[in-house]
């Protein structure tokens, strides 16, 4: 909006509300923020006597209308009472005293309003005045009075004047009372001197330590004066500062403006009279006045009267007195309310006198007050009341143009701006004002000139700073004149020169570098001179540059820079330095000699008299050449001019300057000026004389140019351009062409100076060019021949070298040397000159490859027989064989058959050495021997690297094959070739034996259960491994690999041990298959797993460590010893929470391994319903918090659920549904409430996760009935009940069924442990109706929806309701149908439930038979078989089996689902789920008491975060991140029970995102935190002692402990409490792993060995990370990473285990973990392996960026960002 003040116009208020009556000698005050209007005379009462009132109204105003309420008081209220006074006090309160009680009676009582409670109270000192009379007041107070002044100063009210008296007395009173504020205590005033003038119906204020009285009258005058008392000399005093006429009865108000505050008046009567003379009566009136208080010194105040902007017919209001008068702050307006003119007023209204109070804010001055035209100047504005806000606007005015600069907050007496632009205005004097927060301009305002902008090529230095011989050691100076673009003298400063002063000496000069710089000092004069000061310690030259930085930022050379001065030795004089000194003195004398001679010389060479130019060239030139350096000199004499005539204009204001010299640099001014001319008129004069000379000049030029291409023509024919013509005669004749050469150059110079000074230089640029192109040919031809003479030389010295001492590629290097120098000499490739000696050269490197082929070393006498065969000579290579022999036998003509001999010498030569190396290699090269378990019995292997060498020799073998010289070794070539191959085939088929046999052997000998179950293969597996040990022993005792392998029949006998172990093998697997079909859970075991459990199936304490492999939820079993006898089973310990459960029976481990498994699983299931009996049972009868702790986990939740059914039923069965409901919800929210009391108490870890669990379960149950309530339910069969999820206890049957809609299942007793519930959300319900009907219509179901929506977790969350076994599977590529069928099979057989996560991710072939094999599992459902077929296999069925399978569609890597498979599976579509509702749940749990409101805060933040945060990869503000920091809040909670709950989750949310926050972001992020949790202060938790160890850490890894780093290694550890997958992200370089690597070593200062594995997930292929089945064979090839993890896992110590993948993610390997970074902590395999990940591992990610990472994996994971944009780490 434009920001101007509103306009100054009079506007009648519209009243509404309890409008008062007509009145006056009312009061209305402003206090706080509320008018309120007290007491006063008015009519509202008819028929009745007129007489005061002690009535209370408030007031609230608008822009158009204002609205009154009648306030209702208590306690002391006042007497009525008008015409008293009335201030504010502190606190929002009201103080009135005195008045008219009636026409007789007059009031000295006080009494104090207080707004907040409408209570009036009487001052402490004071009693109840029931019946007044004049009386004295009890405290010492003012007489009973009205009409008099109050005002408050300070802490105390001040009383003056006014009319009344004690009893019958009548006066007008002259004394001042105070009244304390804070004691109630009265004193009275005592005047020193004379007192001022009694009176009444004026007005008073107090400012500094004065009350000032204004106007009033008593029974003798009038005042129009103001007079005031000092309070500190009690003196009263008149300024003399009177207004136009009388006052009295006026409204008047006081108003803190700034910069000075303003005393405004309305109204009231007016009138004056002489002394002596009838005194009339006053006149009413509607001014309005202001008096200006604008210093402290009174007689410098001034009166204004307020004139309205709606002239000439301005409306007012009426005429009156006793008016009512306030100030609204906030639109800077007065109001009028009520008064007297002949009649009773109430009306109200109201001016704006924002364009003279002014904004709380004001301008001062400006510093500096001027600046460049083109802005940039940065300033201060100075003035009061200023604030920090980002929008402060600068408006600088000219006339009605203006330009608006943005401002910057320093204080509250100034800011900071940046000059705009006023180029468009102009170089002007601006009027500065200022505007804060879109408030009005200030009304003060302070002044600023614009200049034109200083231009370096205007301003000009002198000094002696800046010429030679000055003297050393002794400071020197010179001064620089800013000048603008008009060239006129700068009359400011503040403008940057830069000056650079460097010593120039000569050899600085050659290398280019530059020589010392000297300090300099510059002094700013501000009047556009700046003198700079340096000083030089030795006699030397110096370059002065002086550069000006222009309001772009340029650097630009002033006008002569850069300038070269000198220092000499034997200038002595002491100030011959300085600015006046002698020698400026001298350089201006001759300066000015100099421009008088140059003018007097050119002016007498441009004067044609005595000149004959038209027949005298020379002459004629002469005169051009002047006047050439009149237009060459000009700027640099003009620059001359100006440093002399500044020179002596500061000689002249030191009076130094001489008058001669002032007019000798005037003349001087004025001869340039008159040079300019006559060389105008000169050059006018020769103009035709030029043209003739010119065009004779032309001609001249025209016929060289001829002359000169026809030499250059007849040069090519010349003879030194044959080959033929020889060294020595050809340089011969390139003498005599040189001089030809310098004849051209002579007459070029002649004829090119005439050109010049005619005005074409550029007509002999054709000829020029003609000469140096003579000039190159004849060079070029001349280096040609000279190279041709060094070439000719060095053959010949070839030629007479022996040949046992010919070094053929030193001579071939030479000899491309000389062609590369031959190419770069530019002649013309056609010539014969160069063709000549090119042919030679090329010769020679034909010749001399071959001859350094006939050198090598593998040329053997069979070759040389050849080569004599070849050119058809003999010779004998000896010492006396010269290379001119070979250069005879004219090998050039055989090159390529004597390449092809040379290649076979040298291709036999390397064969010869491989068969050797074989030879010697393989010798030496024997078995590693392993010992084997614990025998005496040693394994055979190969190391590795003899592996890689057998590879690399048949390579080399082969390669020795497929050459075509492969005649002269072809049958040593055979031999290795056969060797080796039976090595390689020996060896392999040897390993398969050795693995083989070392799995079955410990099976089929040491295992009594397989020998029983498979008695014939047993038997027969005794021969095999005596043939076994027989290999071994035999391998052992020959060693060496090449010898055992190579023996007769060895491959035979191996191939048969292994078709004999393979069928062990195919029994053994037979025999697996058995035992998972009896035991139908040993499906999700793997192999050696189940081997294991079946080899020490007689031993059943073996047996229990792969408990929890078995039972998703027991670690082990309680097993009671009984001697000589197998144990009994008598309970079961939990591996999910920490919980014990006894059987109801002790359990007999007897019989077969999968028999008295199956047992365990009857014997929980009948304990657990033992339990639930009686705790159904117990509900009733015992406190519910005792009732609480007794039962397992699982028990309690489902015997809760049962009684809440049964409550909300019963209140829907009743005749009064609505009422039993409302009873039935506050119930609930009573047991609600003294759970999350239970939970803030001390209690142990498993009871606070069963009380956590109760919390989740009831809060969802407090929502369900208020959701009945809300609907209007009344009847149990409503859909709005039936789709709750619903347990009963069957009593018939002693069991527990579960209900939803028309879905029934009987509970299932599985085992759960004692771990977390899902809070149960709208989308939860959901889910549950659709799955339940699923299962109900034997379907599987399909949750499909983004990551972190909670899908596989509702699963297992509903499988935990109905007490089933829920195994959660992540599919992944790995997965065949043959895992996928056994999985199916398990289920099936078991009864479990099977959730694949990820499904999409499977093979679409793998997808394509998944369809099959579980369309035979629901078809077997429907028709209610017992027993099915299944991949071929008849498996036993339970029908409670179910599979759901979780998918994020969209995702990289996912397919999509056949239609057939799709139509088994019940579609779900889940979205992102109520997280505000799951915060409330989850902070109740944690004994939250404001919940509801920290949830909405919590998730509003996410929200935020989510919108105005950068769109990192990395962040995720999803369901995941929320719940990490709800459990730290809940950690937090626990620690520091004594904090706010707002302070404890701000912590845990600032503490706990940070680390993933990036740098730019961090901002934002604490901005929105401040916003959300405004006042919350909460210091982040700090372990000052663990952080001290990682500073040791740190230094004893030779690594300096920055503090940022530290804060991430603890940060890291903070994360790794509560996530168990953290990624470590940033760029390289920025310490990812100096920070794991870190915590590690302080966890192991702090007695935490922490061991850590760390893998690259880049460098091998997902098969080899996770591990595969091999098709062929189904055996099962473990991984690095799954191998790894399950050696962490096995390990019996609990010290931190941390799994390091240090490598770029990407979705072909990630999202196999996912089964790992959720809530499963599974890695589960191909083998359907389920690999624990335990409470004390931990899975790091080291990674640069989550780029080609889905949503599914980011949620996944903590996040620990590192940024290197502080660069800490390198500092």
């Amino acid at each position: 909006r434009e920001i101007m003040p509103q306009p100054m116009i009079w506007a009648n208020l519209k009243s509404q509300g309890d409008v008062p009556g007509e009145r006056f000698g009312h009061s209305l005050t402003a206090v706080g923020n509320t008018f309120v209007l007290f007491g006063g005379i008015d009519m509202n009462t008819k028929n009745t006597k007129i007489a005061p009132n002690n009535e209370v109204y408030t007031l609230r105003i608008d822009k158009v209308k204002c609205t009154w309420n009648k306030e209702t008081t208590t306690g002391d209220v006042p007497l009525p009472r008008a015409h008293h006074s009335a201030v504010a006090l502190p606190g929002d309160k009201l103080f009135i005293f005195g008045g008219y009680y009636n026409q007789k009676v007059r009031l000295n009582d006080g009494c104090i309003l207080t707004l907040s409670n409408n209570t009036w109270k009487r001052p402490s000192n004071e009693h109840e005045i029931t019946d007044p009379n004049n009386d004295e007041h009890p405290a010492g107070g003012p007489s009973p009075r009205a009409n008099h002044s109050a005002c408050v100063l300070g802490n105390k009210v001040y009383i003056f004047g006014g009319h009344g008296g004690i009893g019958y007395e009548r006066r007008i009173f002259n004394d001042m009372h105070c009244w304390d504020i804070e004691t109630h205590e009265w004193t009275k005033i005592e005047y020193e001197g004379l007192p001022t003038d009694p009176r009444c119906g004026h007005s008073a204020f107090g400012v500094g330590n004065r009350i000032y009285i204004y106007g009033g009258m008593n029974n003798e005058a009038y005042f129009n004066n103001i007079v005031y008392l000092d309070l500190e000399s009690s003196e009263w005093t008149d300024p003399e500062i009177p207004t136009d006429i009388p006052r009295w009865n006026h409204g008047h108000m006081m108003v803190e403006a700034i910069p000075t505050w303003k005393y405004f008046i309305f109204g009231g009567l007016i009138g004056e009279f002489s002394e002596g003379t009838p005194r009339t009566v006053g006149t009413y009136n509607n001014q309005t006045w202001f008096l200006d208080l604008l210093e402290a010194d009174p007689q410098k105040w001034k009166w204004n009267k307020v004139e309205t902007e709606d002239k000439p017919n301005p409306v007012l209001p009426l005429s009156r007195e006793h008016p009512s008068m306030v100030y609204d702050k906030r639109d800077s307006r007065l109001i009028v309310f009520g008064g007297w003119h002949n009649q009773w007023i109430n009306d109200v209204w109201a001016i704006n006198v924002g364009i003279i109070v002014g904004p709380p804010y004001a301008i001062t001055e400006m510093d500096p007050a001027l600046g460049q035209l083109s802005g940039g100047t940065k300033v201060i504005v100075k003035g009061v009341g200023y604030v920090d806000a980002s929008n402060i606007t600068v408006r600088f005015i000219s006339g009605k143009q203006y330009v608006d600069a943005q401002a910057s907050y320093i204080s509250e007496t100034e800011l900071s701006c940046i000059t705009p632009s006023f180029e468009h205005i102009g170089p002007k004097e601006a009027e500065v004002r200022l505007q804060i927060k879109g408030g009005d301009l200030t009304i003060t305002s302070s002044k600023f000139l614009f200049f034109m902008n200083t231009r370096a090529y205007k301003s000009l230095a002198y000094g002696p700073g800046l010429i030679d011989k000055q003297a050393i050691g002794t400071m020197t100076e010179f001064l620089i004149q800013a000048r603008n673009e008009l060239g006129e003298n700068r009359r400011s400063g503040r403008d940057h020169f830069e000056v650079r002063i460097t010593i120039v000496n000569d050899e600085a000069d050659e290398e280019g570098a530059e020589g010392e710089k000297l300090e300099t000092e510059i002094i700013d004069n501000d009047d556009g001179t700046y003198i700079v000061k340096y000083q030089a310690e030795q006699a030397c030259k110096v370059k002065v540059e002086i550069i000006f930085e222009n309001e772009k930022g340029e650097l630009v050379p002033i006008r002569g820079s850069p300038i070269i001065a000198s220092f000499d030795e034997g200038t002595t004089q002491a100030n011959s330095n300085i600015l006046t000194g002698p020698l400026q003195n001298t350089y201006l004398h001759n300066l000015l000699k100099e421009l008088e001679e140059f003018i007097k010389e050119t002016n007498s060479g441009i004067n044609l008299k005595d000149k004959n130019v038209k027949e005298d060239v020379k002459q004629l030139l002469k005169v051009k050449e002047h006047l050439k350096n009149i237009e060459e000199q000009h700027d640099s004499t003009i620059l001359k001019l100006d440093v002399a005539d500044e020179c002596l204009k500061y000689y002249d204001k030191q009076e130094m300057a001489k008058d001669i010299d002032l007019k000798k640099i005037k003349r001087l001014f004025d001869q340039w000026s008159q040079l300019q001319k006559t060389a105008k008129e000169t050059r006018k004069e020769i103009a035709p004389v030029v043209q003739v000379e010119s065009e004779k000049t032309k001609q001249q030029i025209k016929q060289l140019e001829d002359k000169l291409k026809s030499y250059h023509t007849e040069l090519k024919k010349k003879d030194f351009y044959f080959y033929s013509t020889g060294v020595e005669k050809a340089l011969e004749s390139l003498k005599t062409v040189d001089k030809d050469i310098q004849l051209f150059d002579e007459t070029i110079d002649d004829l090119g100076y005439n050109a010049k000074m005619f005005g074409f230089p550029d007509a002999i640029e054709q000829s020029q060019k003609s000469v140096e192109n003579i000039k190159v040919d004849v060079s070029n031809v001349q280096q040609l021949w000279i190279h041709s003479k060094e070439c000719i030389a060095i053959f010949e010295g070839y030629e007479k070298t022996s040949w046992t001492e010919t070094s053929p590629f030193e001579m071939e290097d030479e000899v491309k040397k000389q062609m590369k120098r031959l190419n770069e000499i530019k002649v013309d490739r056609k010539c014969h000159a160069y063709q000549g000696i090119n042919d030679l050269i090329k010769k020679w490197l034909k010749f001399l490859p071959l001859i350094a082929e006939l050198r090598d070393k593998s040329i053997r006498d069979r070759h040389w027989a050849t080569l004599k065969q070849m050119v058809g000579k003999e010779f004998t290579i000896d010492e006396n064989f010269k290379v001119m022999d070979i250069w005879n036998l004219n090998l050039n003509q055989h090159a390529e058959a004597v390449e092809e001999l040379t290649d076979q010498a040298r291709q036999e030569a390397k064969m010869e050495a491989t068969i050797a190396k074989l030879k010697e290699t393989w010798a030496d090269v024997d078995f590693e021997l392993q010992q084997h378990k614990d025998t005496n019995i040693n394994l055979l292997k190969m190391i590795d690297d003899h592996f890689d060498m057998l590879e690399e020799h048949q390579m080399n073998v082969q390669n020795m094959m497929a050459s075509r010289f492969l005649a002269t070794f072809e049958e040593e070539v055979l031999y290795w070739q056969k060797t080796l191959g039976q090595v390689m085939e020996v060896y392999q088929l040897l390993s398969e034996v050795q693995k083989s046999w070392s799995f079955l052997e410990n099976l089929f000998i040491h295992s009594e259960e397989v020998k029983k179950e498979l008695p014939n293969e047993a038997e027969k597996f005794v021969g095999i491994d005596l043939e076994v040990k027989d290999f071994l022993k035999n391998g052992e005792q020959v060693k060496n690999i090449h010898k055992f392998c190579n023996q007769d029949k060895i491959y035979n006998r191996l191939e048969s041990a292994r078709d004999k172990l393979t069928e062990c093998e195919k029994a053994l697997n037979d025999f697996m298959d058995g035992k998972r079909r009896a035991f139908p859970r040993f499906y999700f075991v793997s192999p050696m797993d189940l081997l294991d459990i079946l080899s020490s199936g007689n031993n059943p304490a073996k047996v229990m460590d792969h408990m929890s492999k078995v039972f998703l939820a027991i670690n082990t079993l309680e097993l009671k010893e009984t001697p000589g006898d197998r144990p009994s089973a008598v309970g079961m310990h939990a591996c999910i929470g920490k919980e014990y459960v006894e059987f109801s029976t002790p359990l007999k481990l007897i019989g077969k391994v999968e028999v008295y498994l199956q047992d365990v699983i009857d014997t929980m299931r009948s304990s657990l319903r033992t339990i639930a009996g009686k705790s159904v049972q117990n509900f009733q009868s015992m406190d519910r918090n005792d009732w609480l702790l007794q039962d397992p986990s699982q028990i309690t939740l489902l015997v809760n659920l049962i009684n809440w059914v049964i409550c909300v039923e019963k209140a829907l069965s009743g005749g009064n549904s609505a009422a039993a409901l409302k009873t039935a919800y506050e119930n609930q929210v009573k047991m609600l409430t003294e759970l999350i009391k239970l939970v803030q108490g001390d209690l142990d870890r498993p009871v606070r996760t069963k009380v956590m669990c109760m919390i989740t379960m009831d809060t969802h149950g407090r929502d369900i009935i208020d959701k009945l309530l809300q609907q209007g339910c009344t009847s149990p069969d409503e859909f709005q009940w039936q789709s709750q999820l619903k347990g009963n206890w069957d009593t018939a049957k002693n069991d527990s069924r579960l209900n939803i809609c028309d879905a029934q299942m009987w509970y299932s007793y599985e085992y759960l442990g004692n771990g977390p519930r899902l809070v149960v959300t709208p989308l939860t319900d959901r889910i549950y109706v659709t799955a339940t009907q699923a299962l109900h219509l034997m379907m599987g179901c399909a949750p499909a929806g983004p990551a972190g929506t909670g899908k596989t977790e509702t699963t297992k969350d509903l499988a935990n309701c109905m007490g089933k076994a829920c195994y959660v599977f992540n599919c992944s590529p790995q997965m065949d149908y043959l895992s996928m069928g056994n999985i199916f099979k398990g289920l099936s057989a078991s009864g479990s439930w099977g959730c694949f996560d990820e499904f999409n991710r499977l093979l679409p072939a793998v997808l394509s038979v998944c369809s099959v094999q579980f369309k035979a599992v629901t078809d077997a459902i429907k028709e209610k078989k017992e027993r099915f077929i299944i991949e071929g296999q008849e498996i036993s069925l339970d029908p409670t089996c179910g599979a759901f399978i979780t998918m994020n569609p969209g995702y990289l890597g996912r397919a999509e689902l056949p239609e057939g498979l799709k139509s088994l599976f019940r579609p779900i579509t889940v979205v992102v789920p109520d997280l505000e509702l799951i915060c409330e749940n989850f902070l109740m749990a944690e004994g939250f008491i404001g919940a509801k409101v920290l949830a909405r805060k919590f998730t509003t933040l996410y929200v935020l975060c989510k919108d105005l945060l950068s769109k990192q990869m990395h962040y995720d503000w999803g369901l995941r991140a929320i719940k990490s920091v709800l459990v730290v809040a809940g950690m937090f909670k626990r620690a520091e029970p004594e904090l706010s709950e707002q302070a404890l989750l701000m912590r845990a949310l600032r503490d706990f995102n940070l680390p993933k926050i990036v740098t730019d972001d961090l901002p934002i992020f604490y901005g929105l935190l401040g916003d959300i949790f405004p006042g919350v202060e909460a210091e982040r938790k700090r372990d000052m002692r663990f952080e001290d160890i990682c500073c040791t850490a740190t230094k004893e890894n030779k690594l300096h402990p920055d503090p940022e780093f530290i804060m991430k290694v603890v940060q890291l550890s903070e994360l790794l409490e509560i996530r168990h997958c953290v990624f470590i992200m940033g760029p390289p370089g920025a310490g990812k792993t100096s920070c794991w690597r870190i915590l590690g070593k302080a966890q192991d200062l702090d007695s935490r060995k922490t061991m850590a594995v760390d893998i690259n997930p880049k460098s091998v292929t997902p098969d080899e990370l996770y591990g595969f089945v091999q098709p062929a064979t189904r055996e099962w090839r473990d991984g690095l990473l799954s191998r790894h993890m399950r050696d962490l896992a096995n390990m019996k110590d609990t010290n931190p285990k941390w799994i390091v993948l240090d490598g770029d993610i990407d979705a072909n390997w990630i999202e196999n973990m996912n089964s790992v970074m959720d809530d499963n902590k599974t890695l589960t395999l191909a083998s359907n392996e389920r690999v624990s990940l335990k409470p004390h591992m931990r899975m790091l990610f080291e990674i640069r960026n989550l780029k080609f990472a889905s949503p599914a994996t980011v949620s996944r994971a903590g996040i620990l960002y590192i940024s290197d944009e502080k660069g800490y780490q390198w500092r």
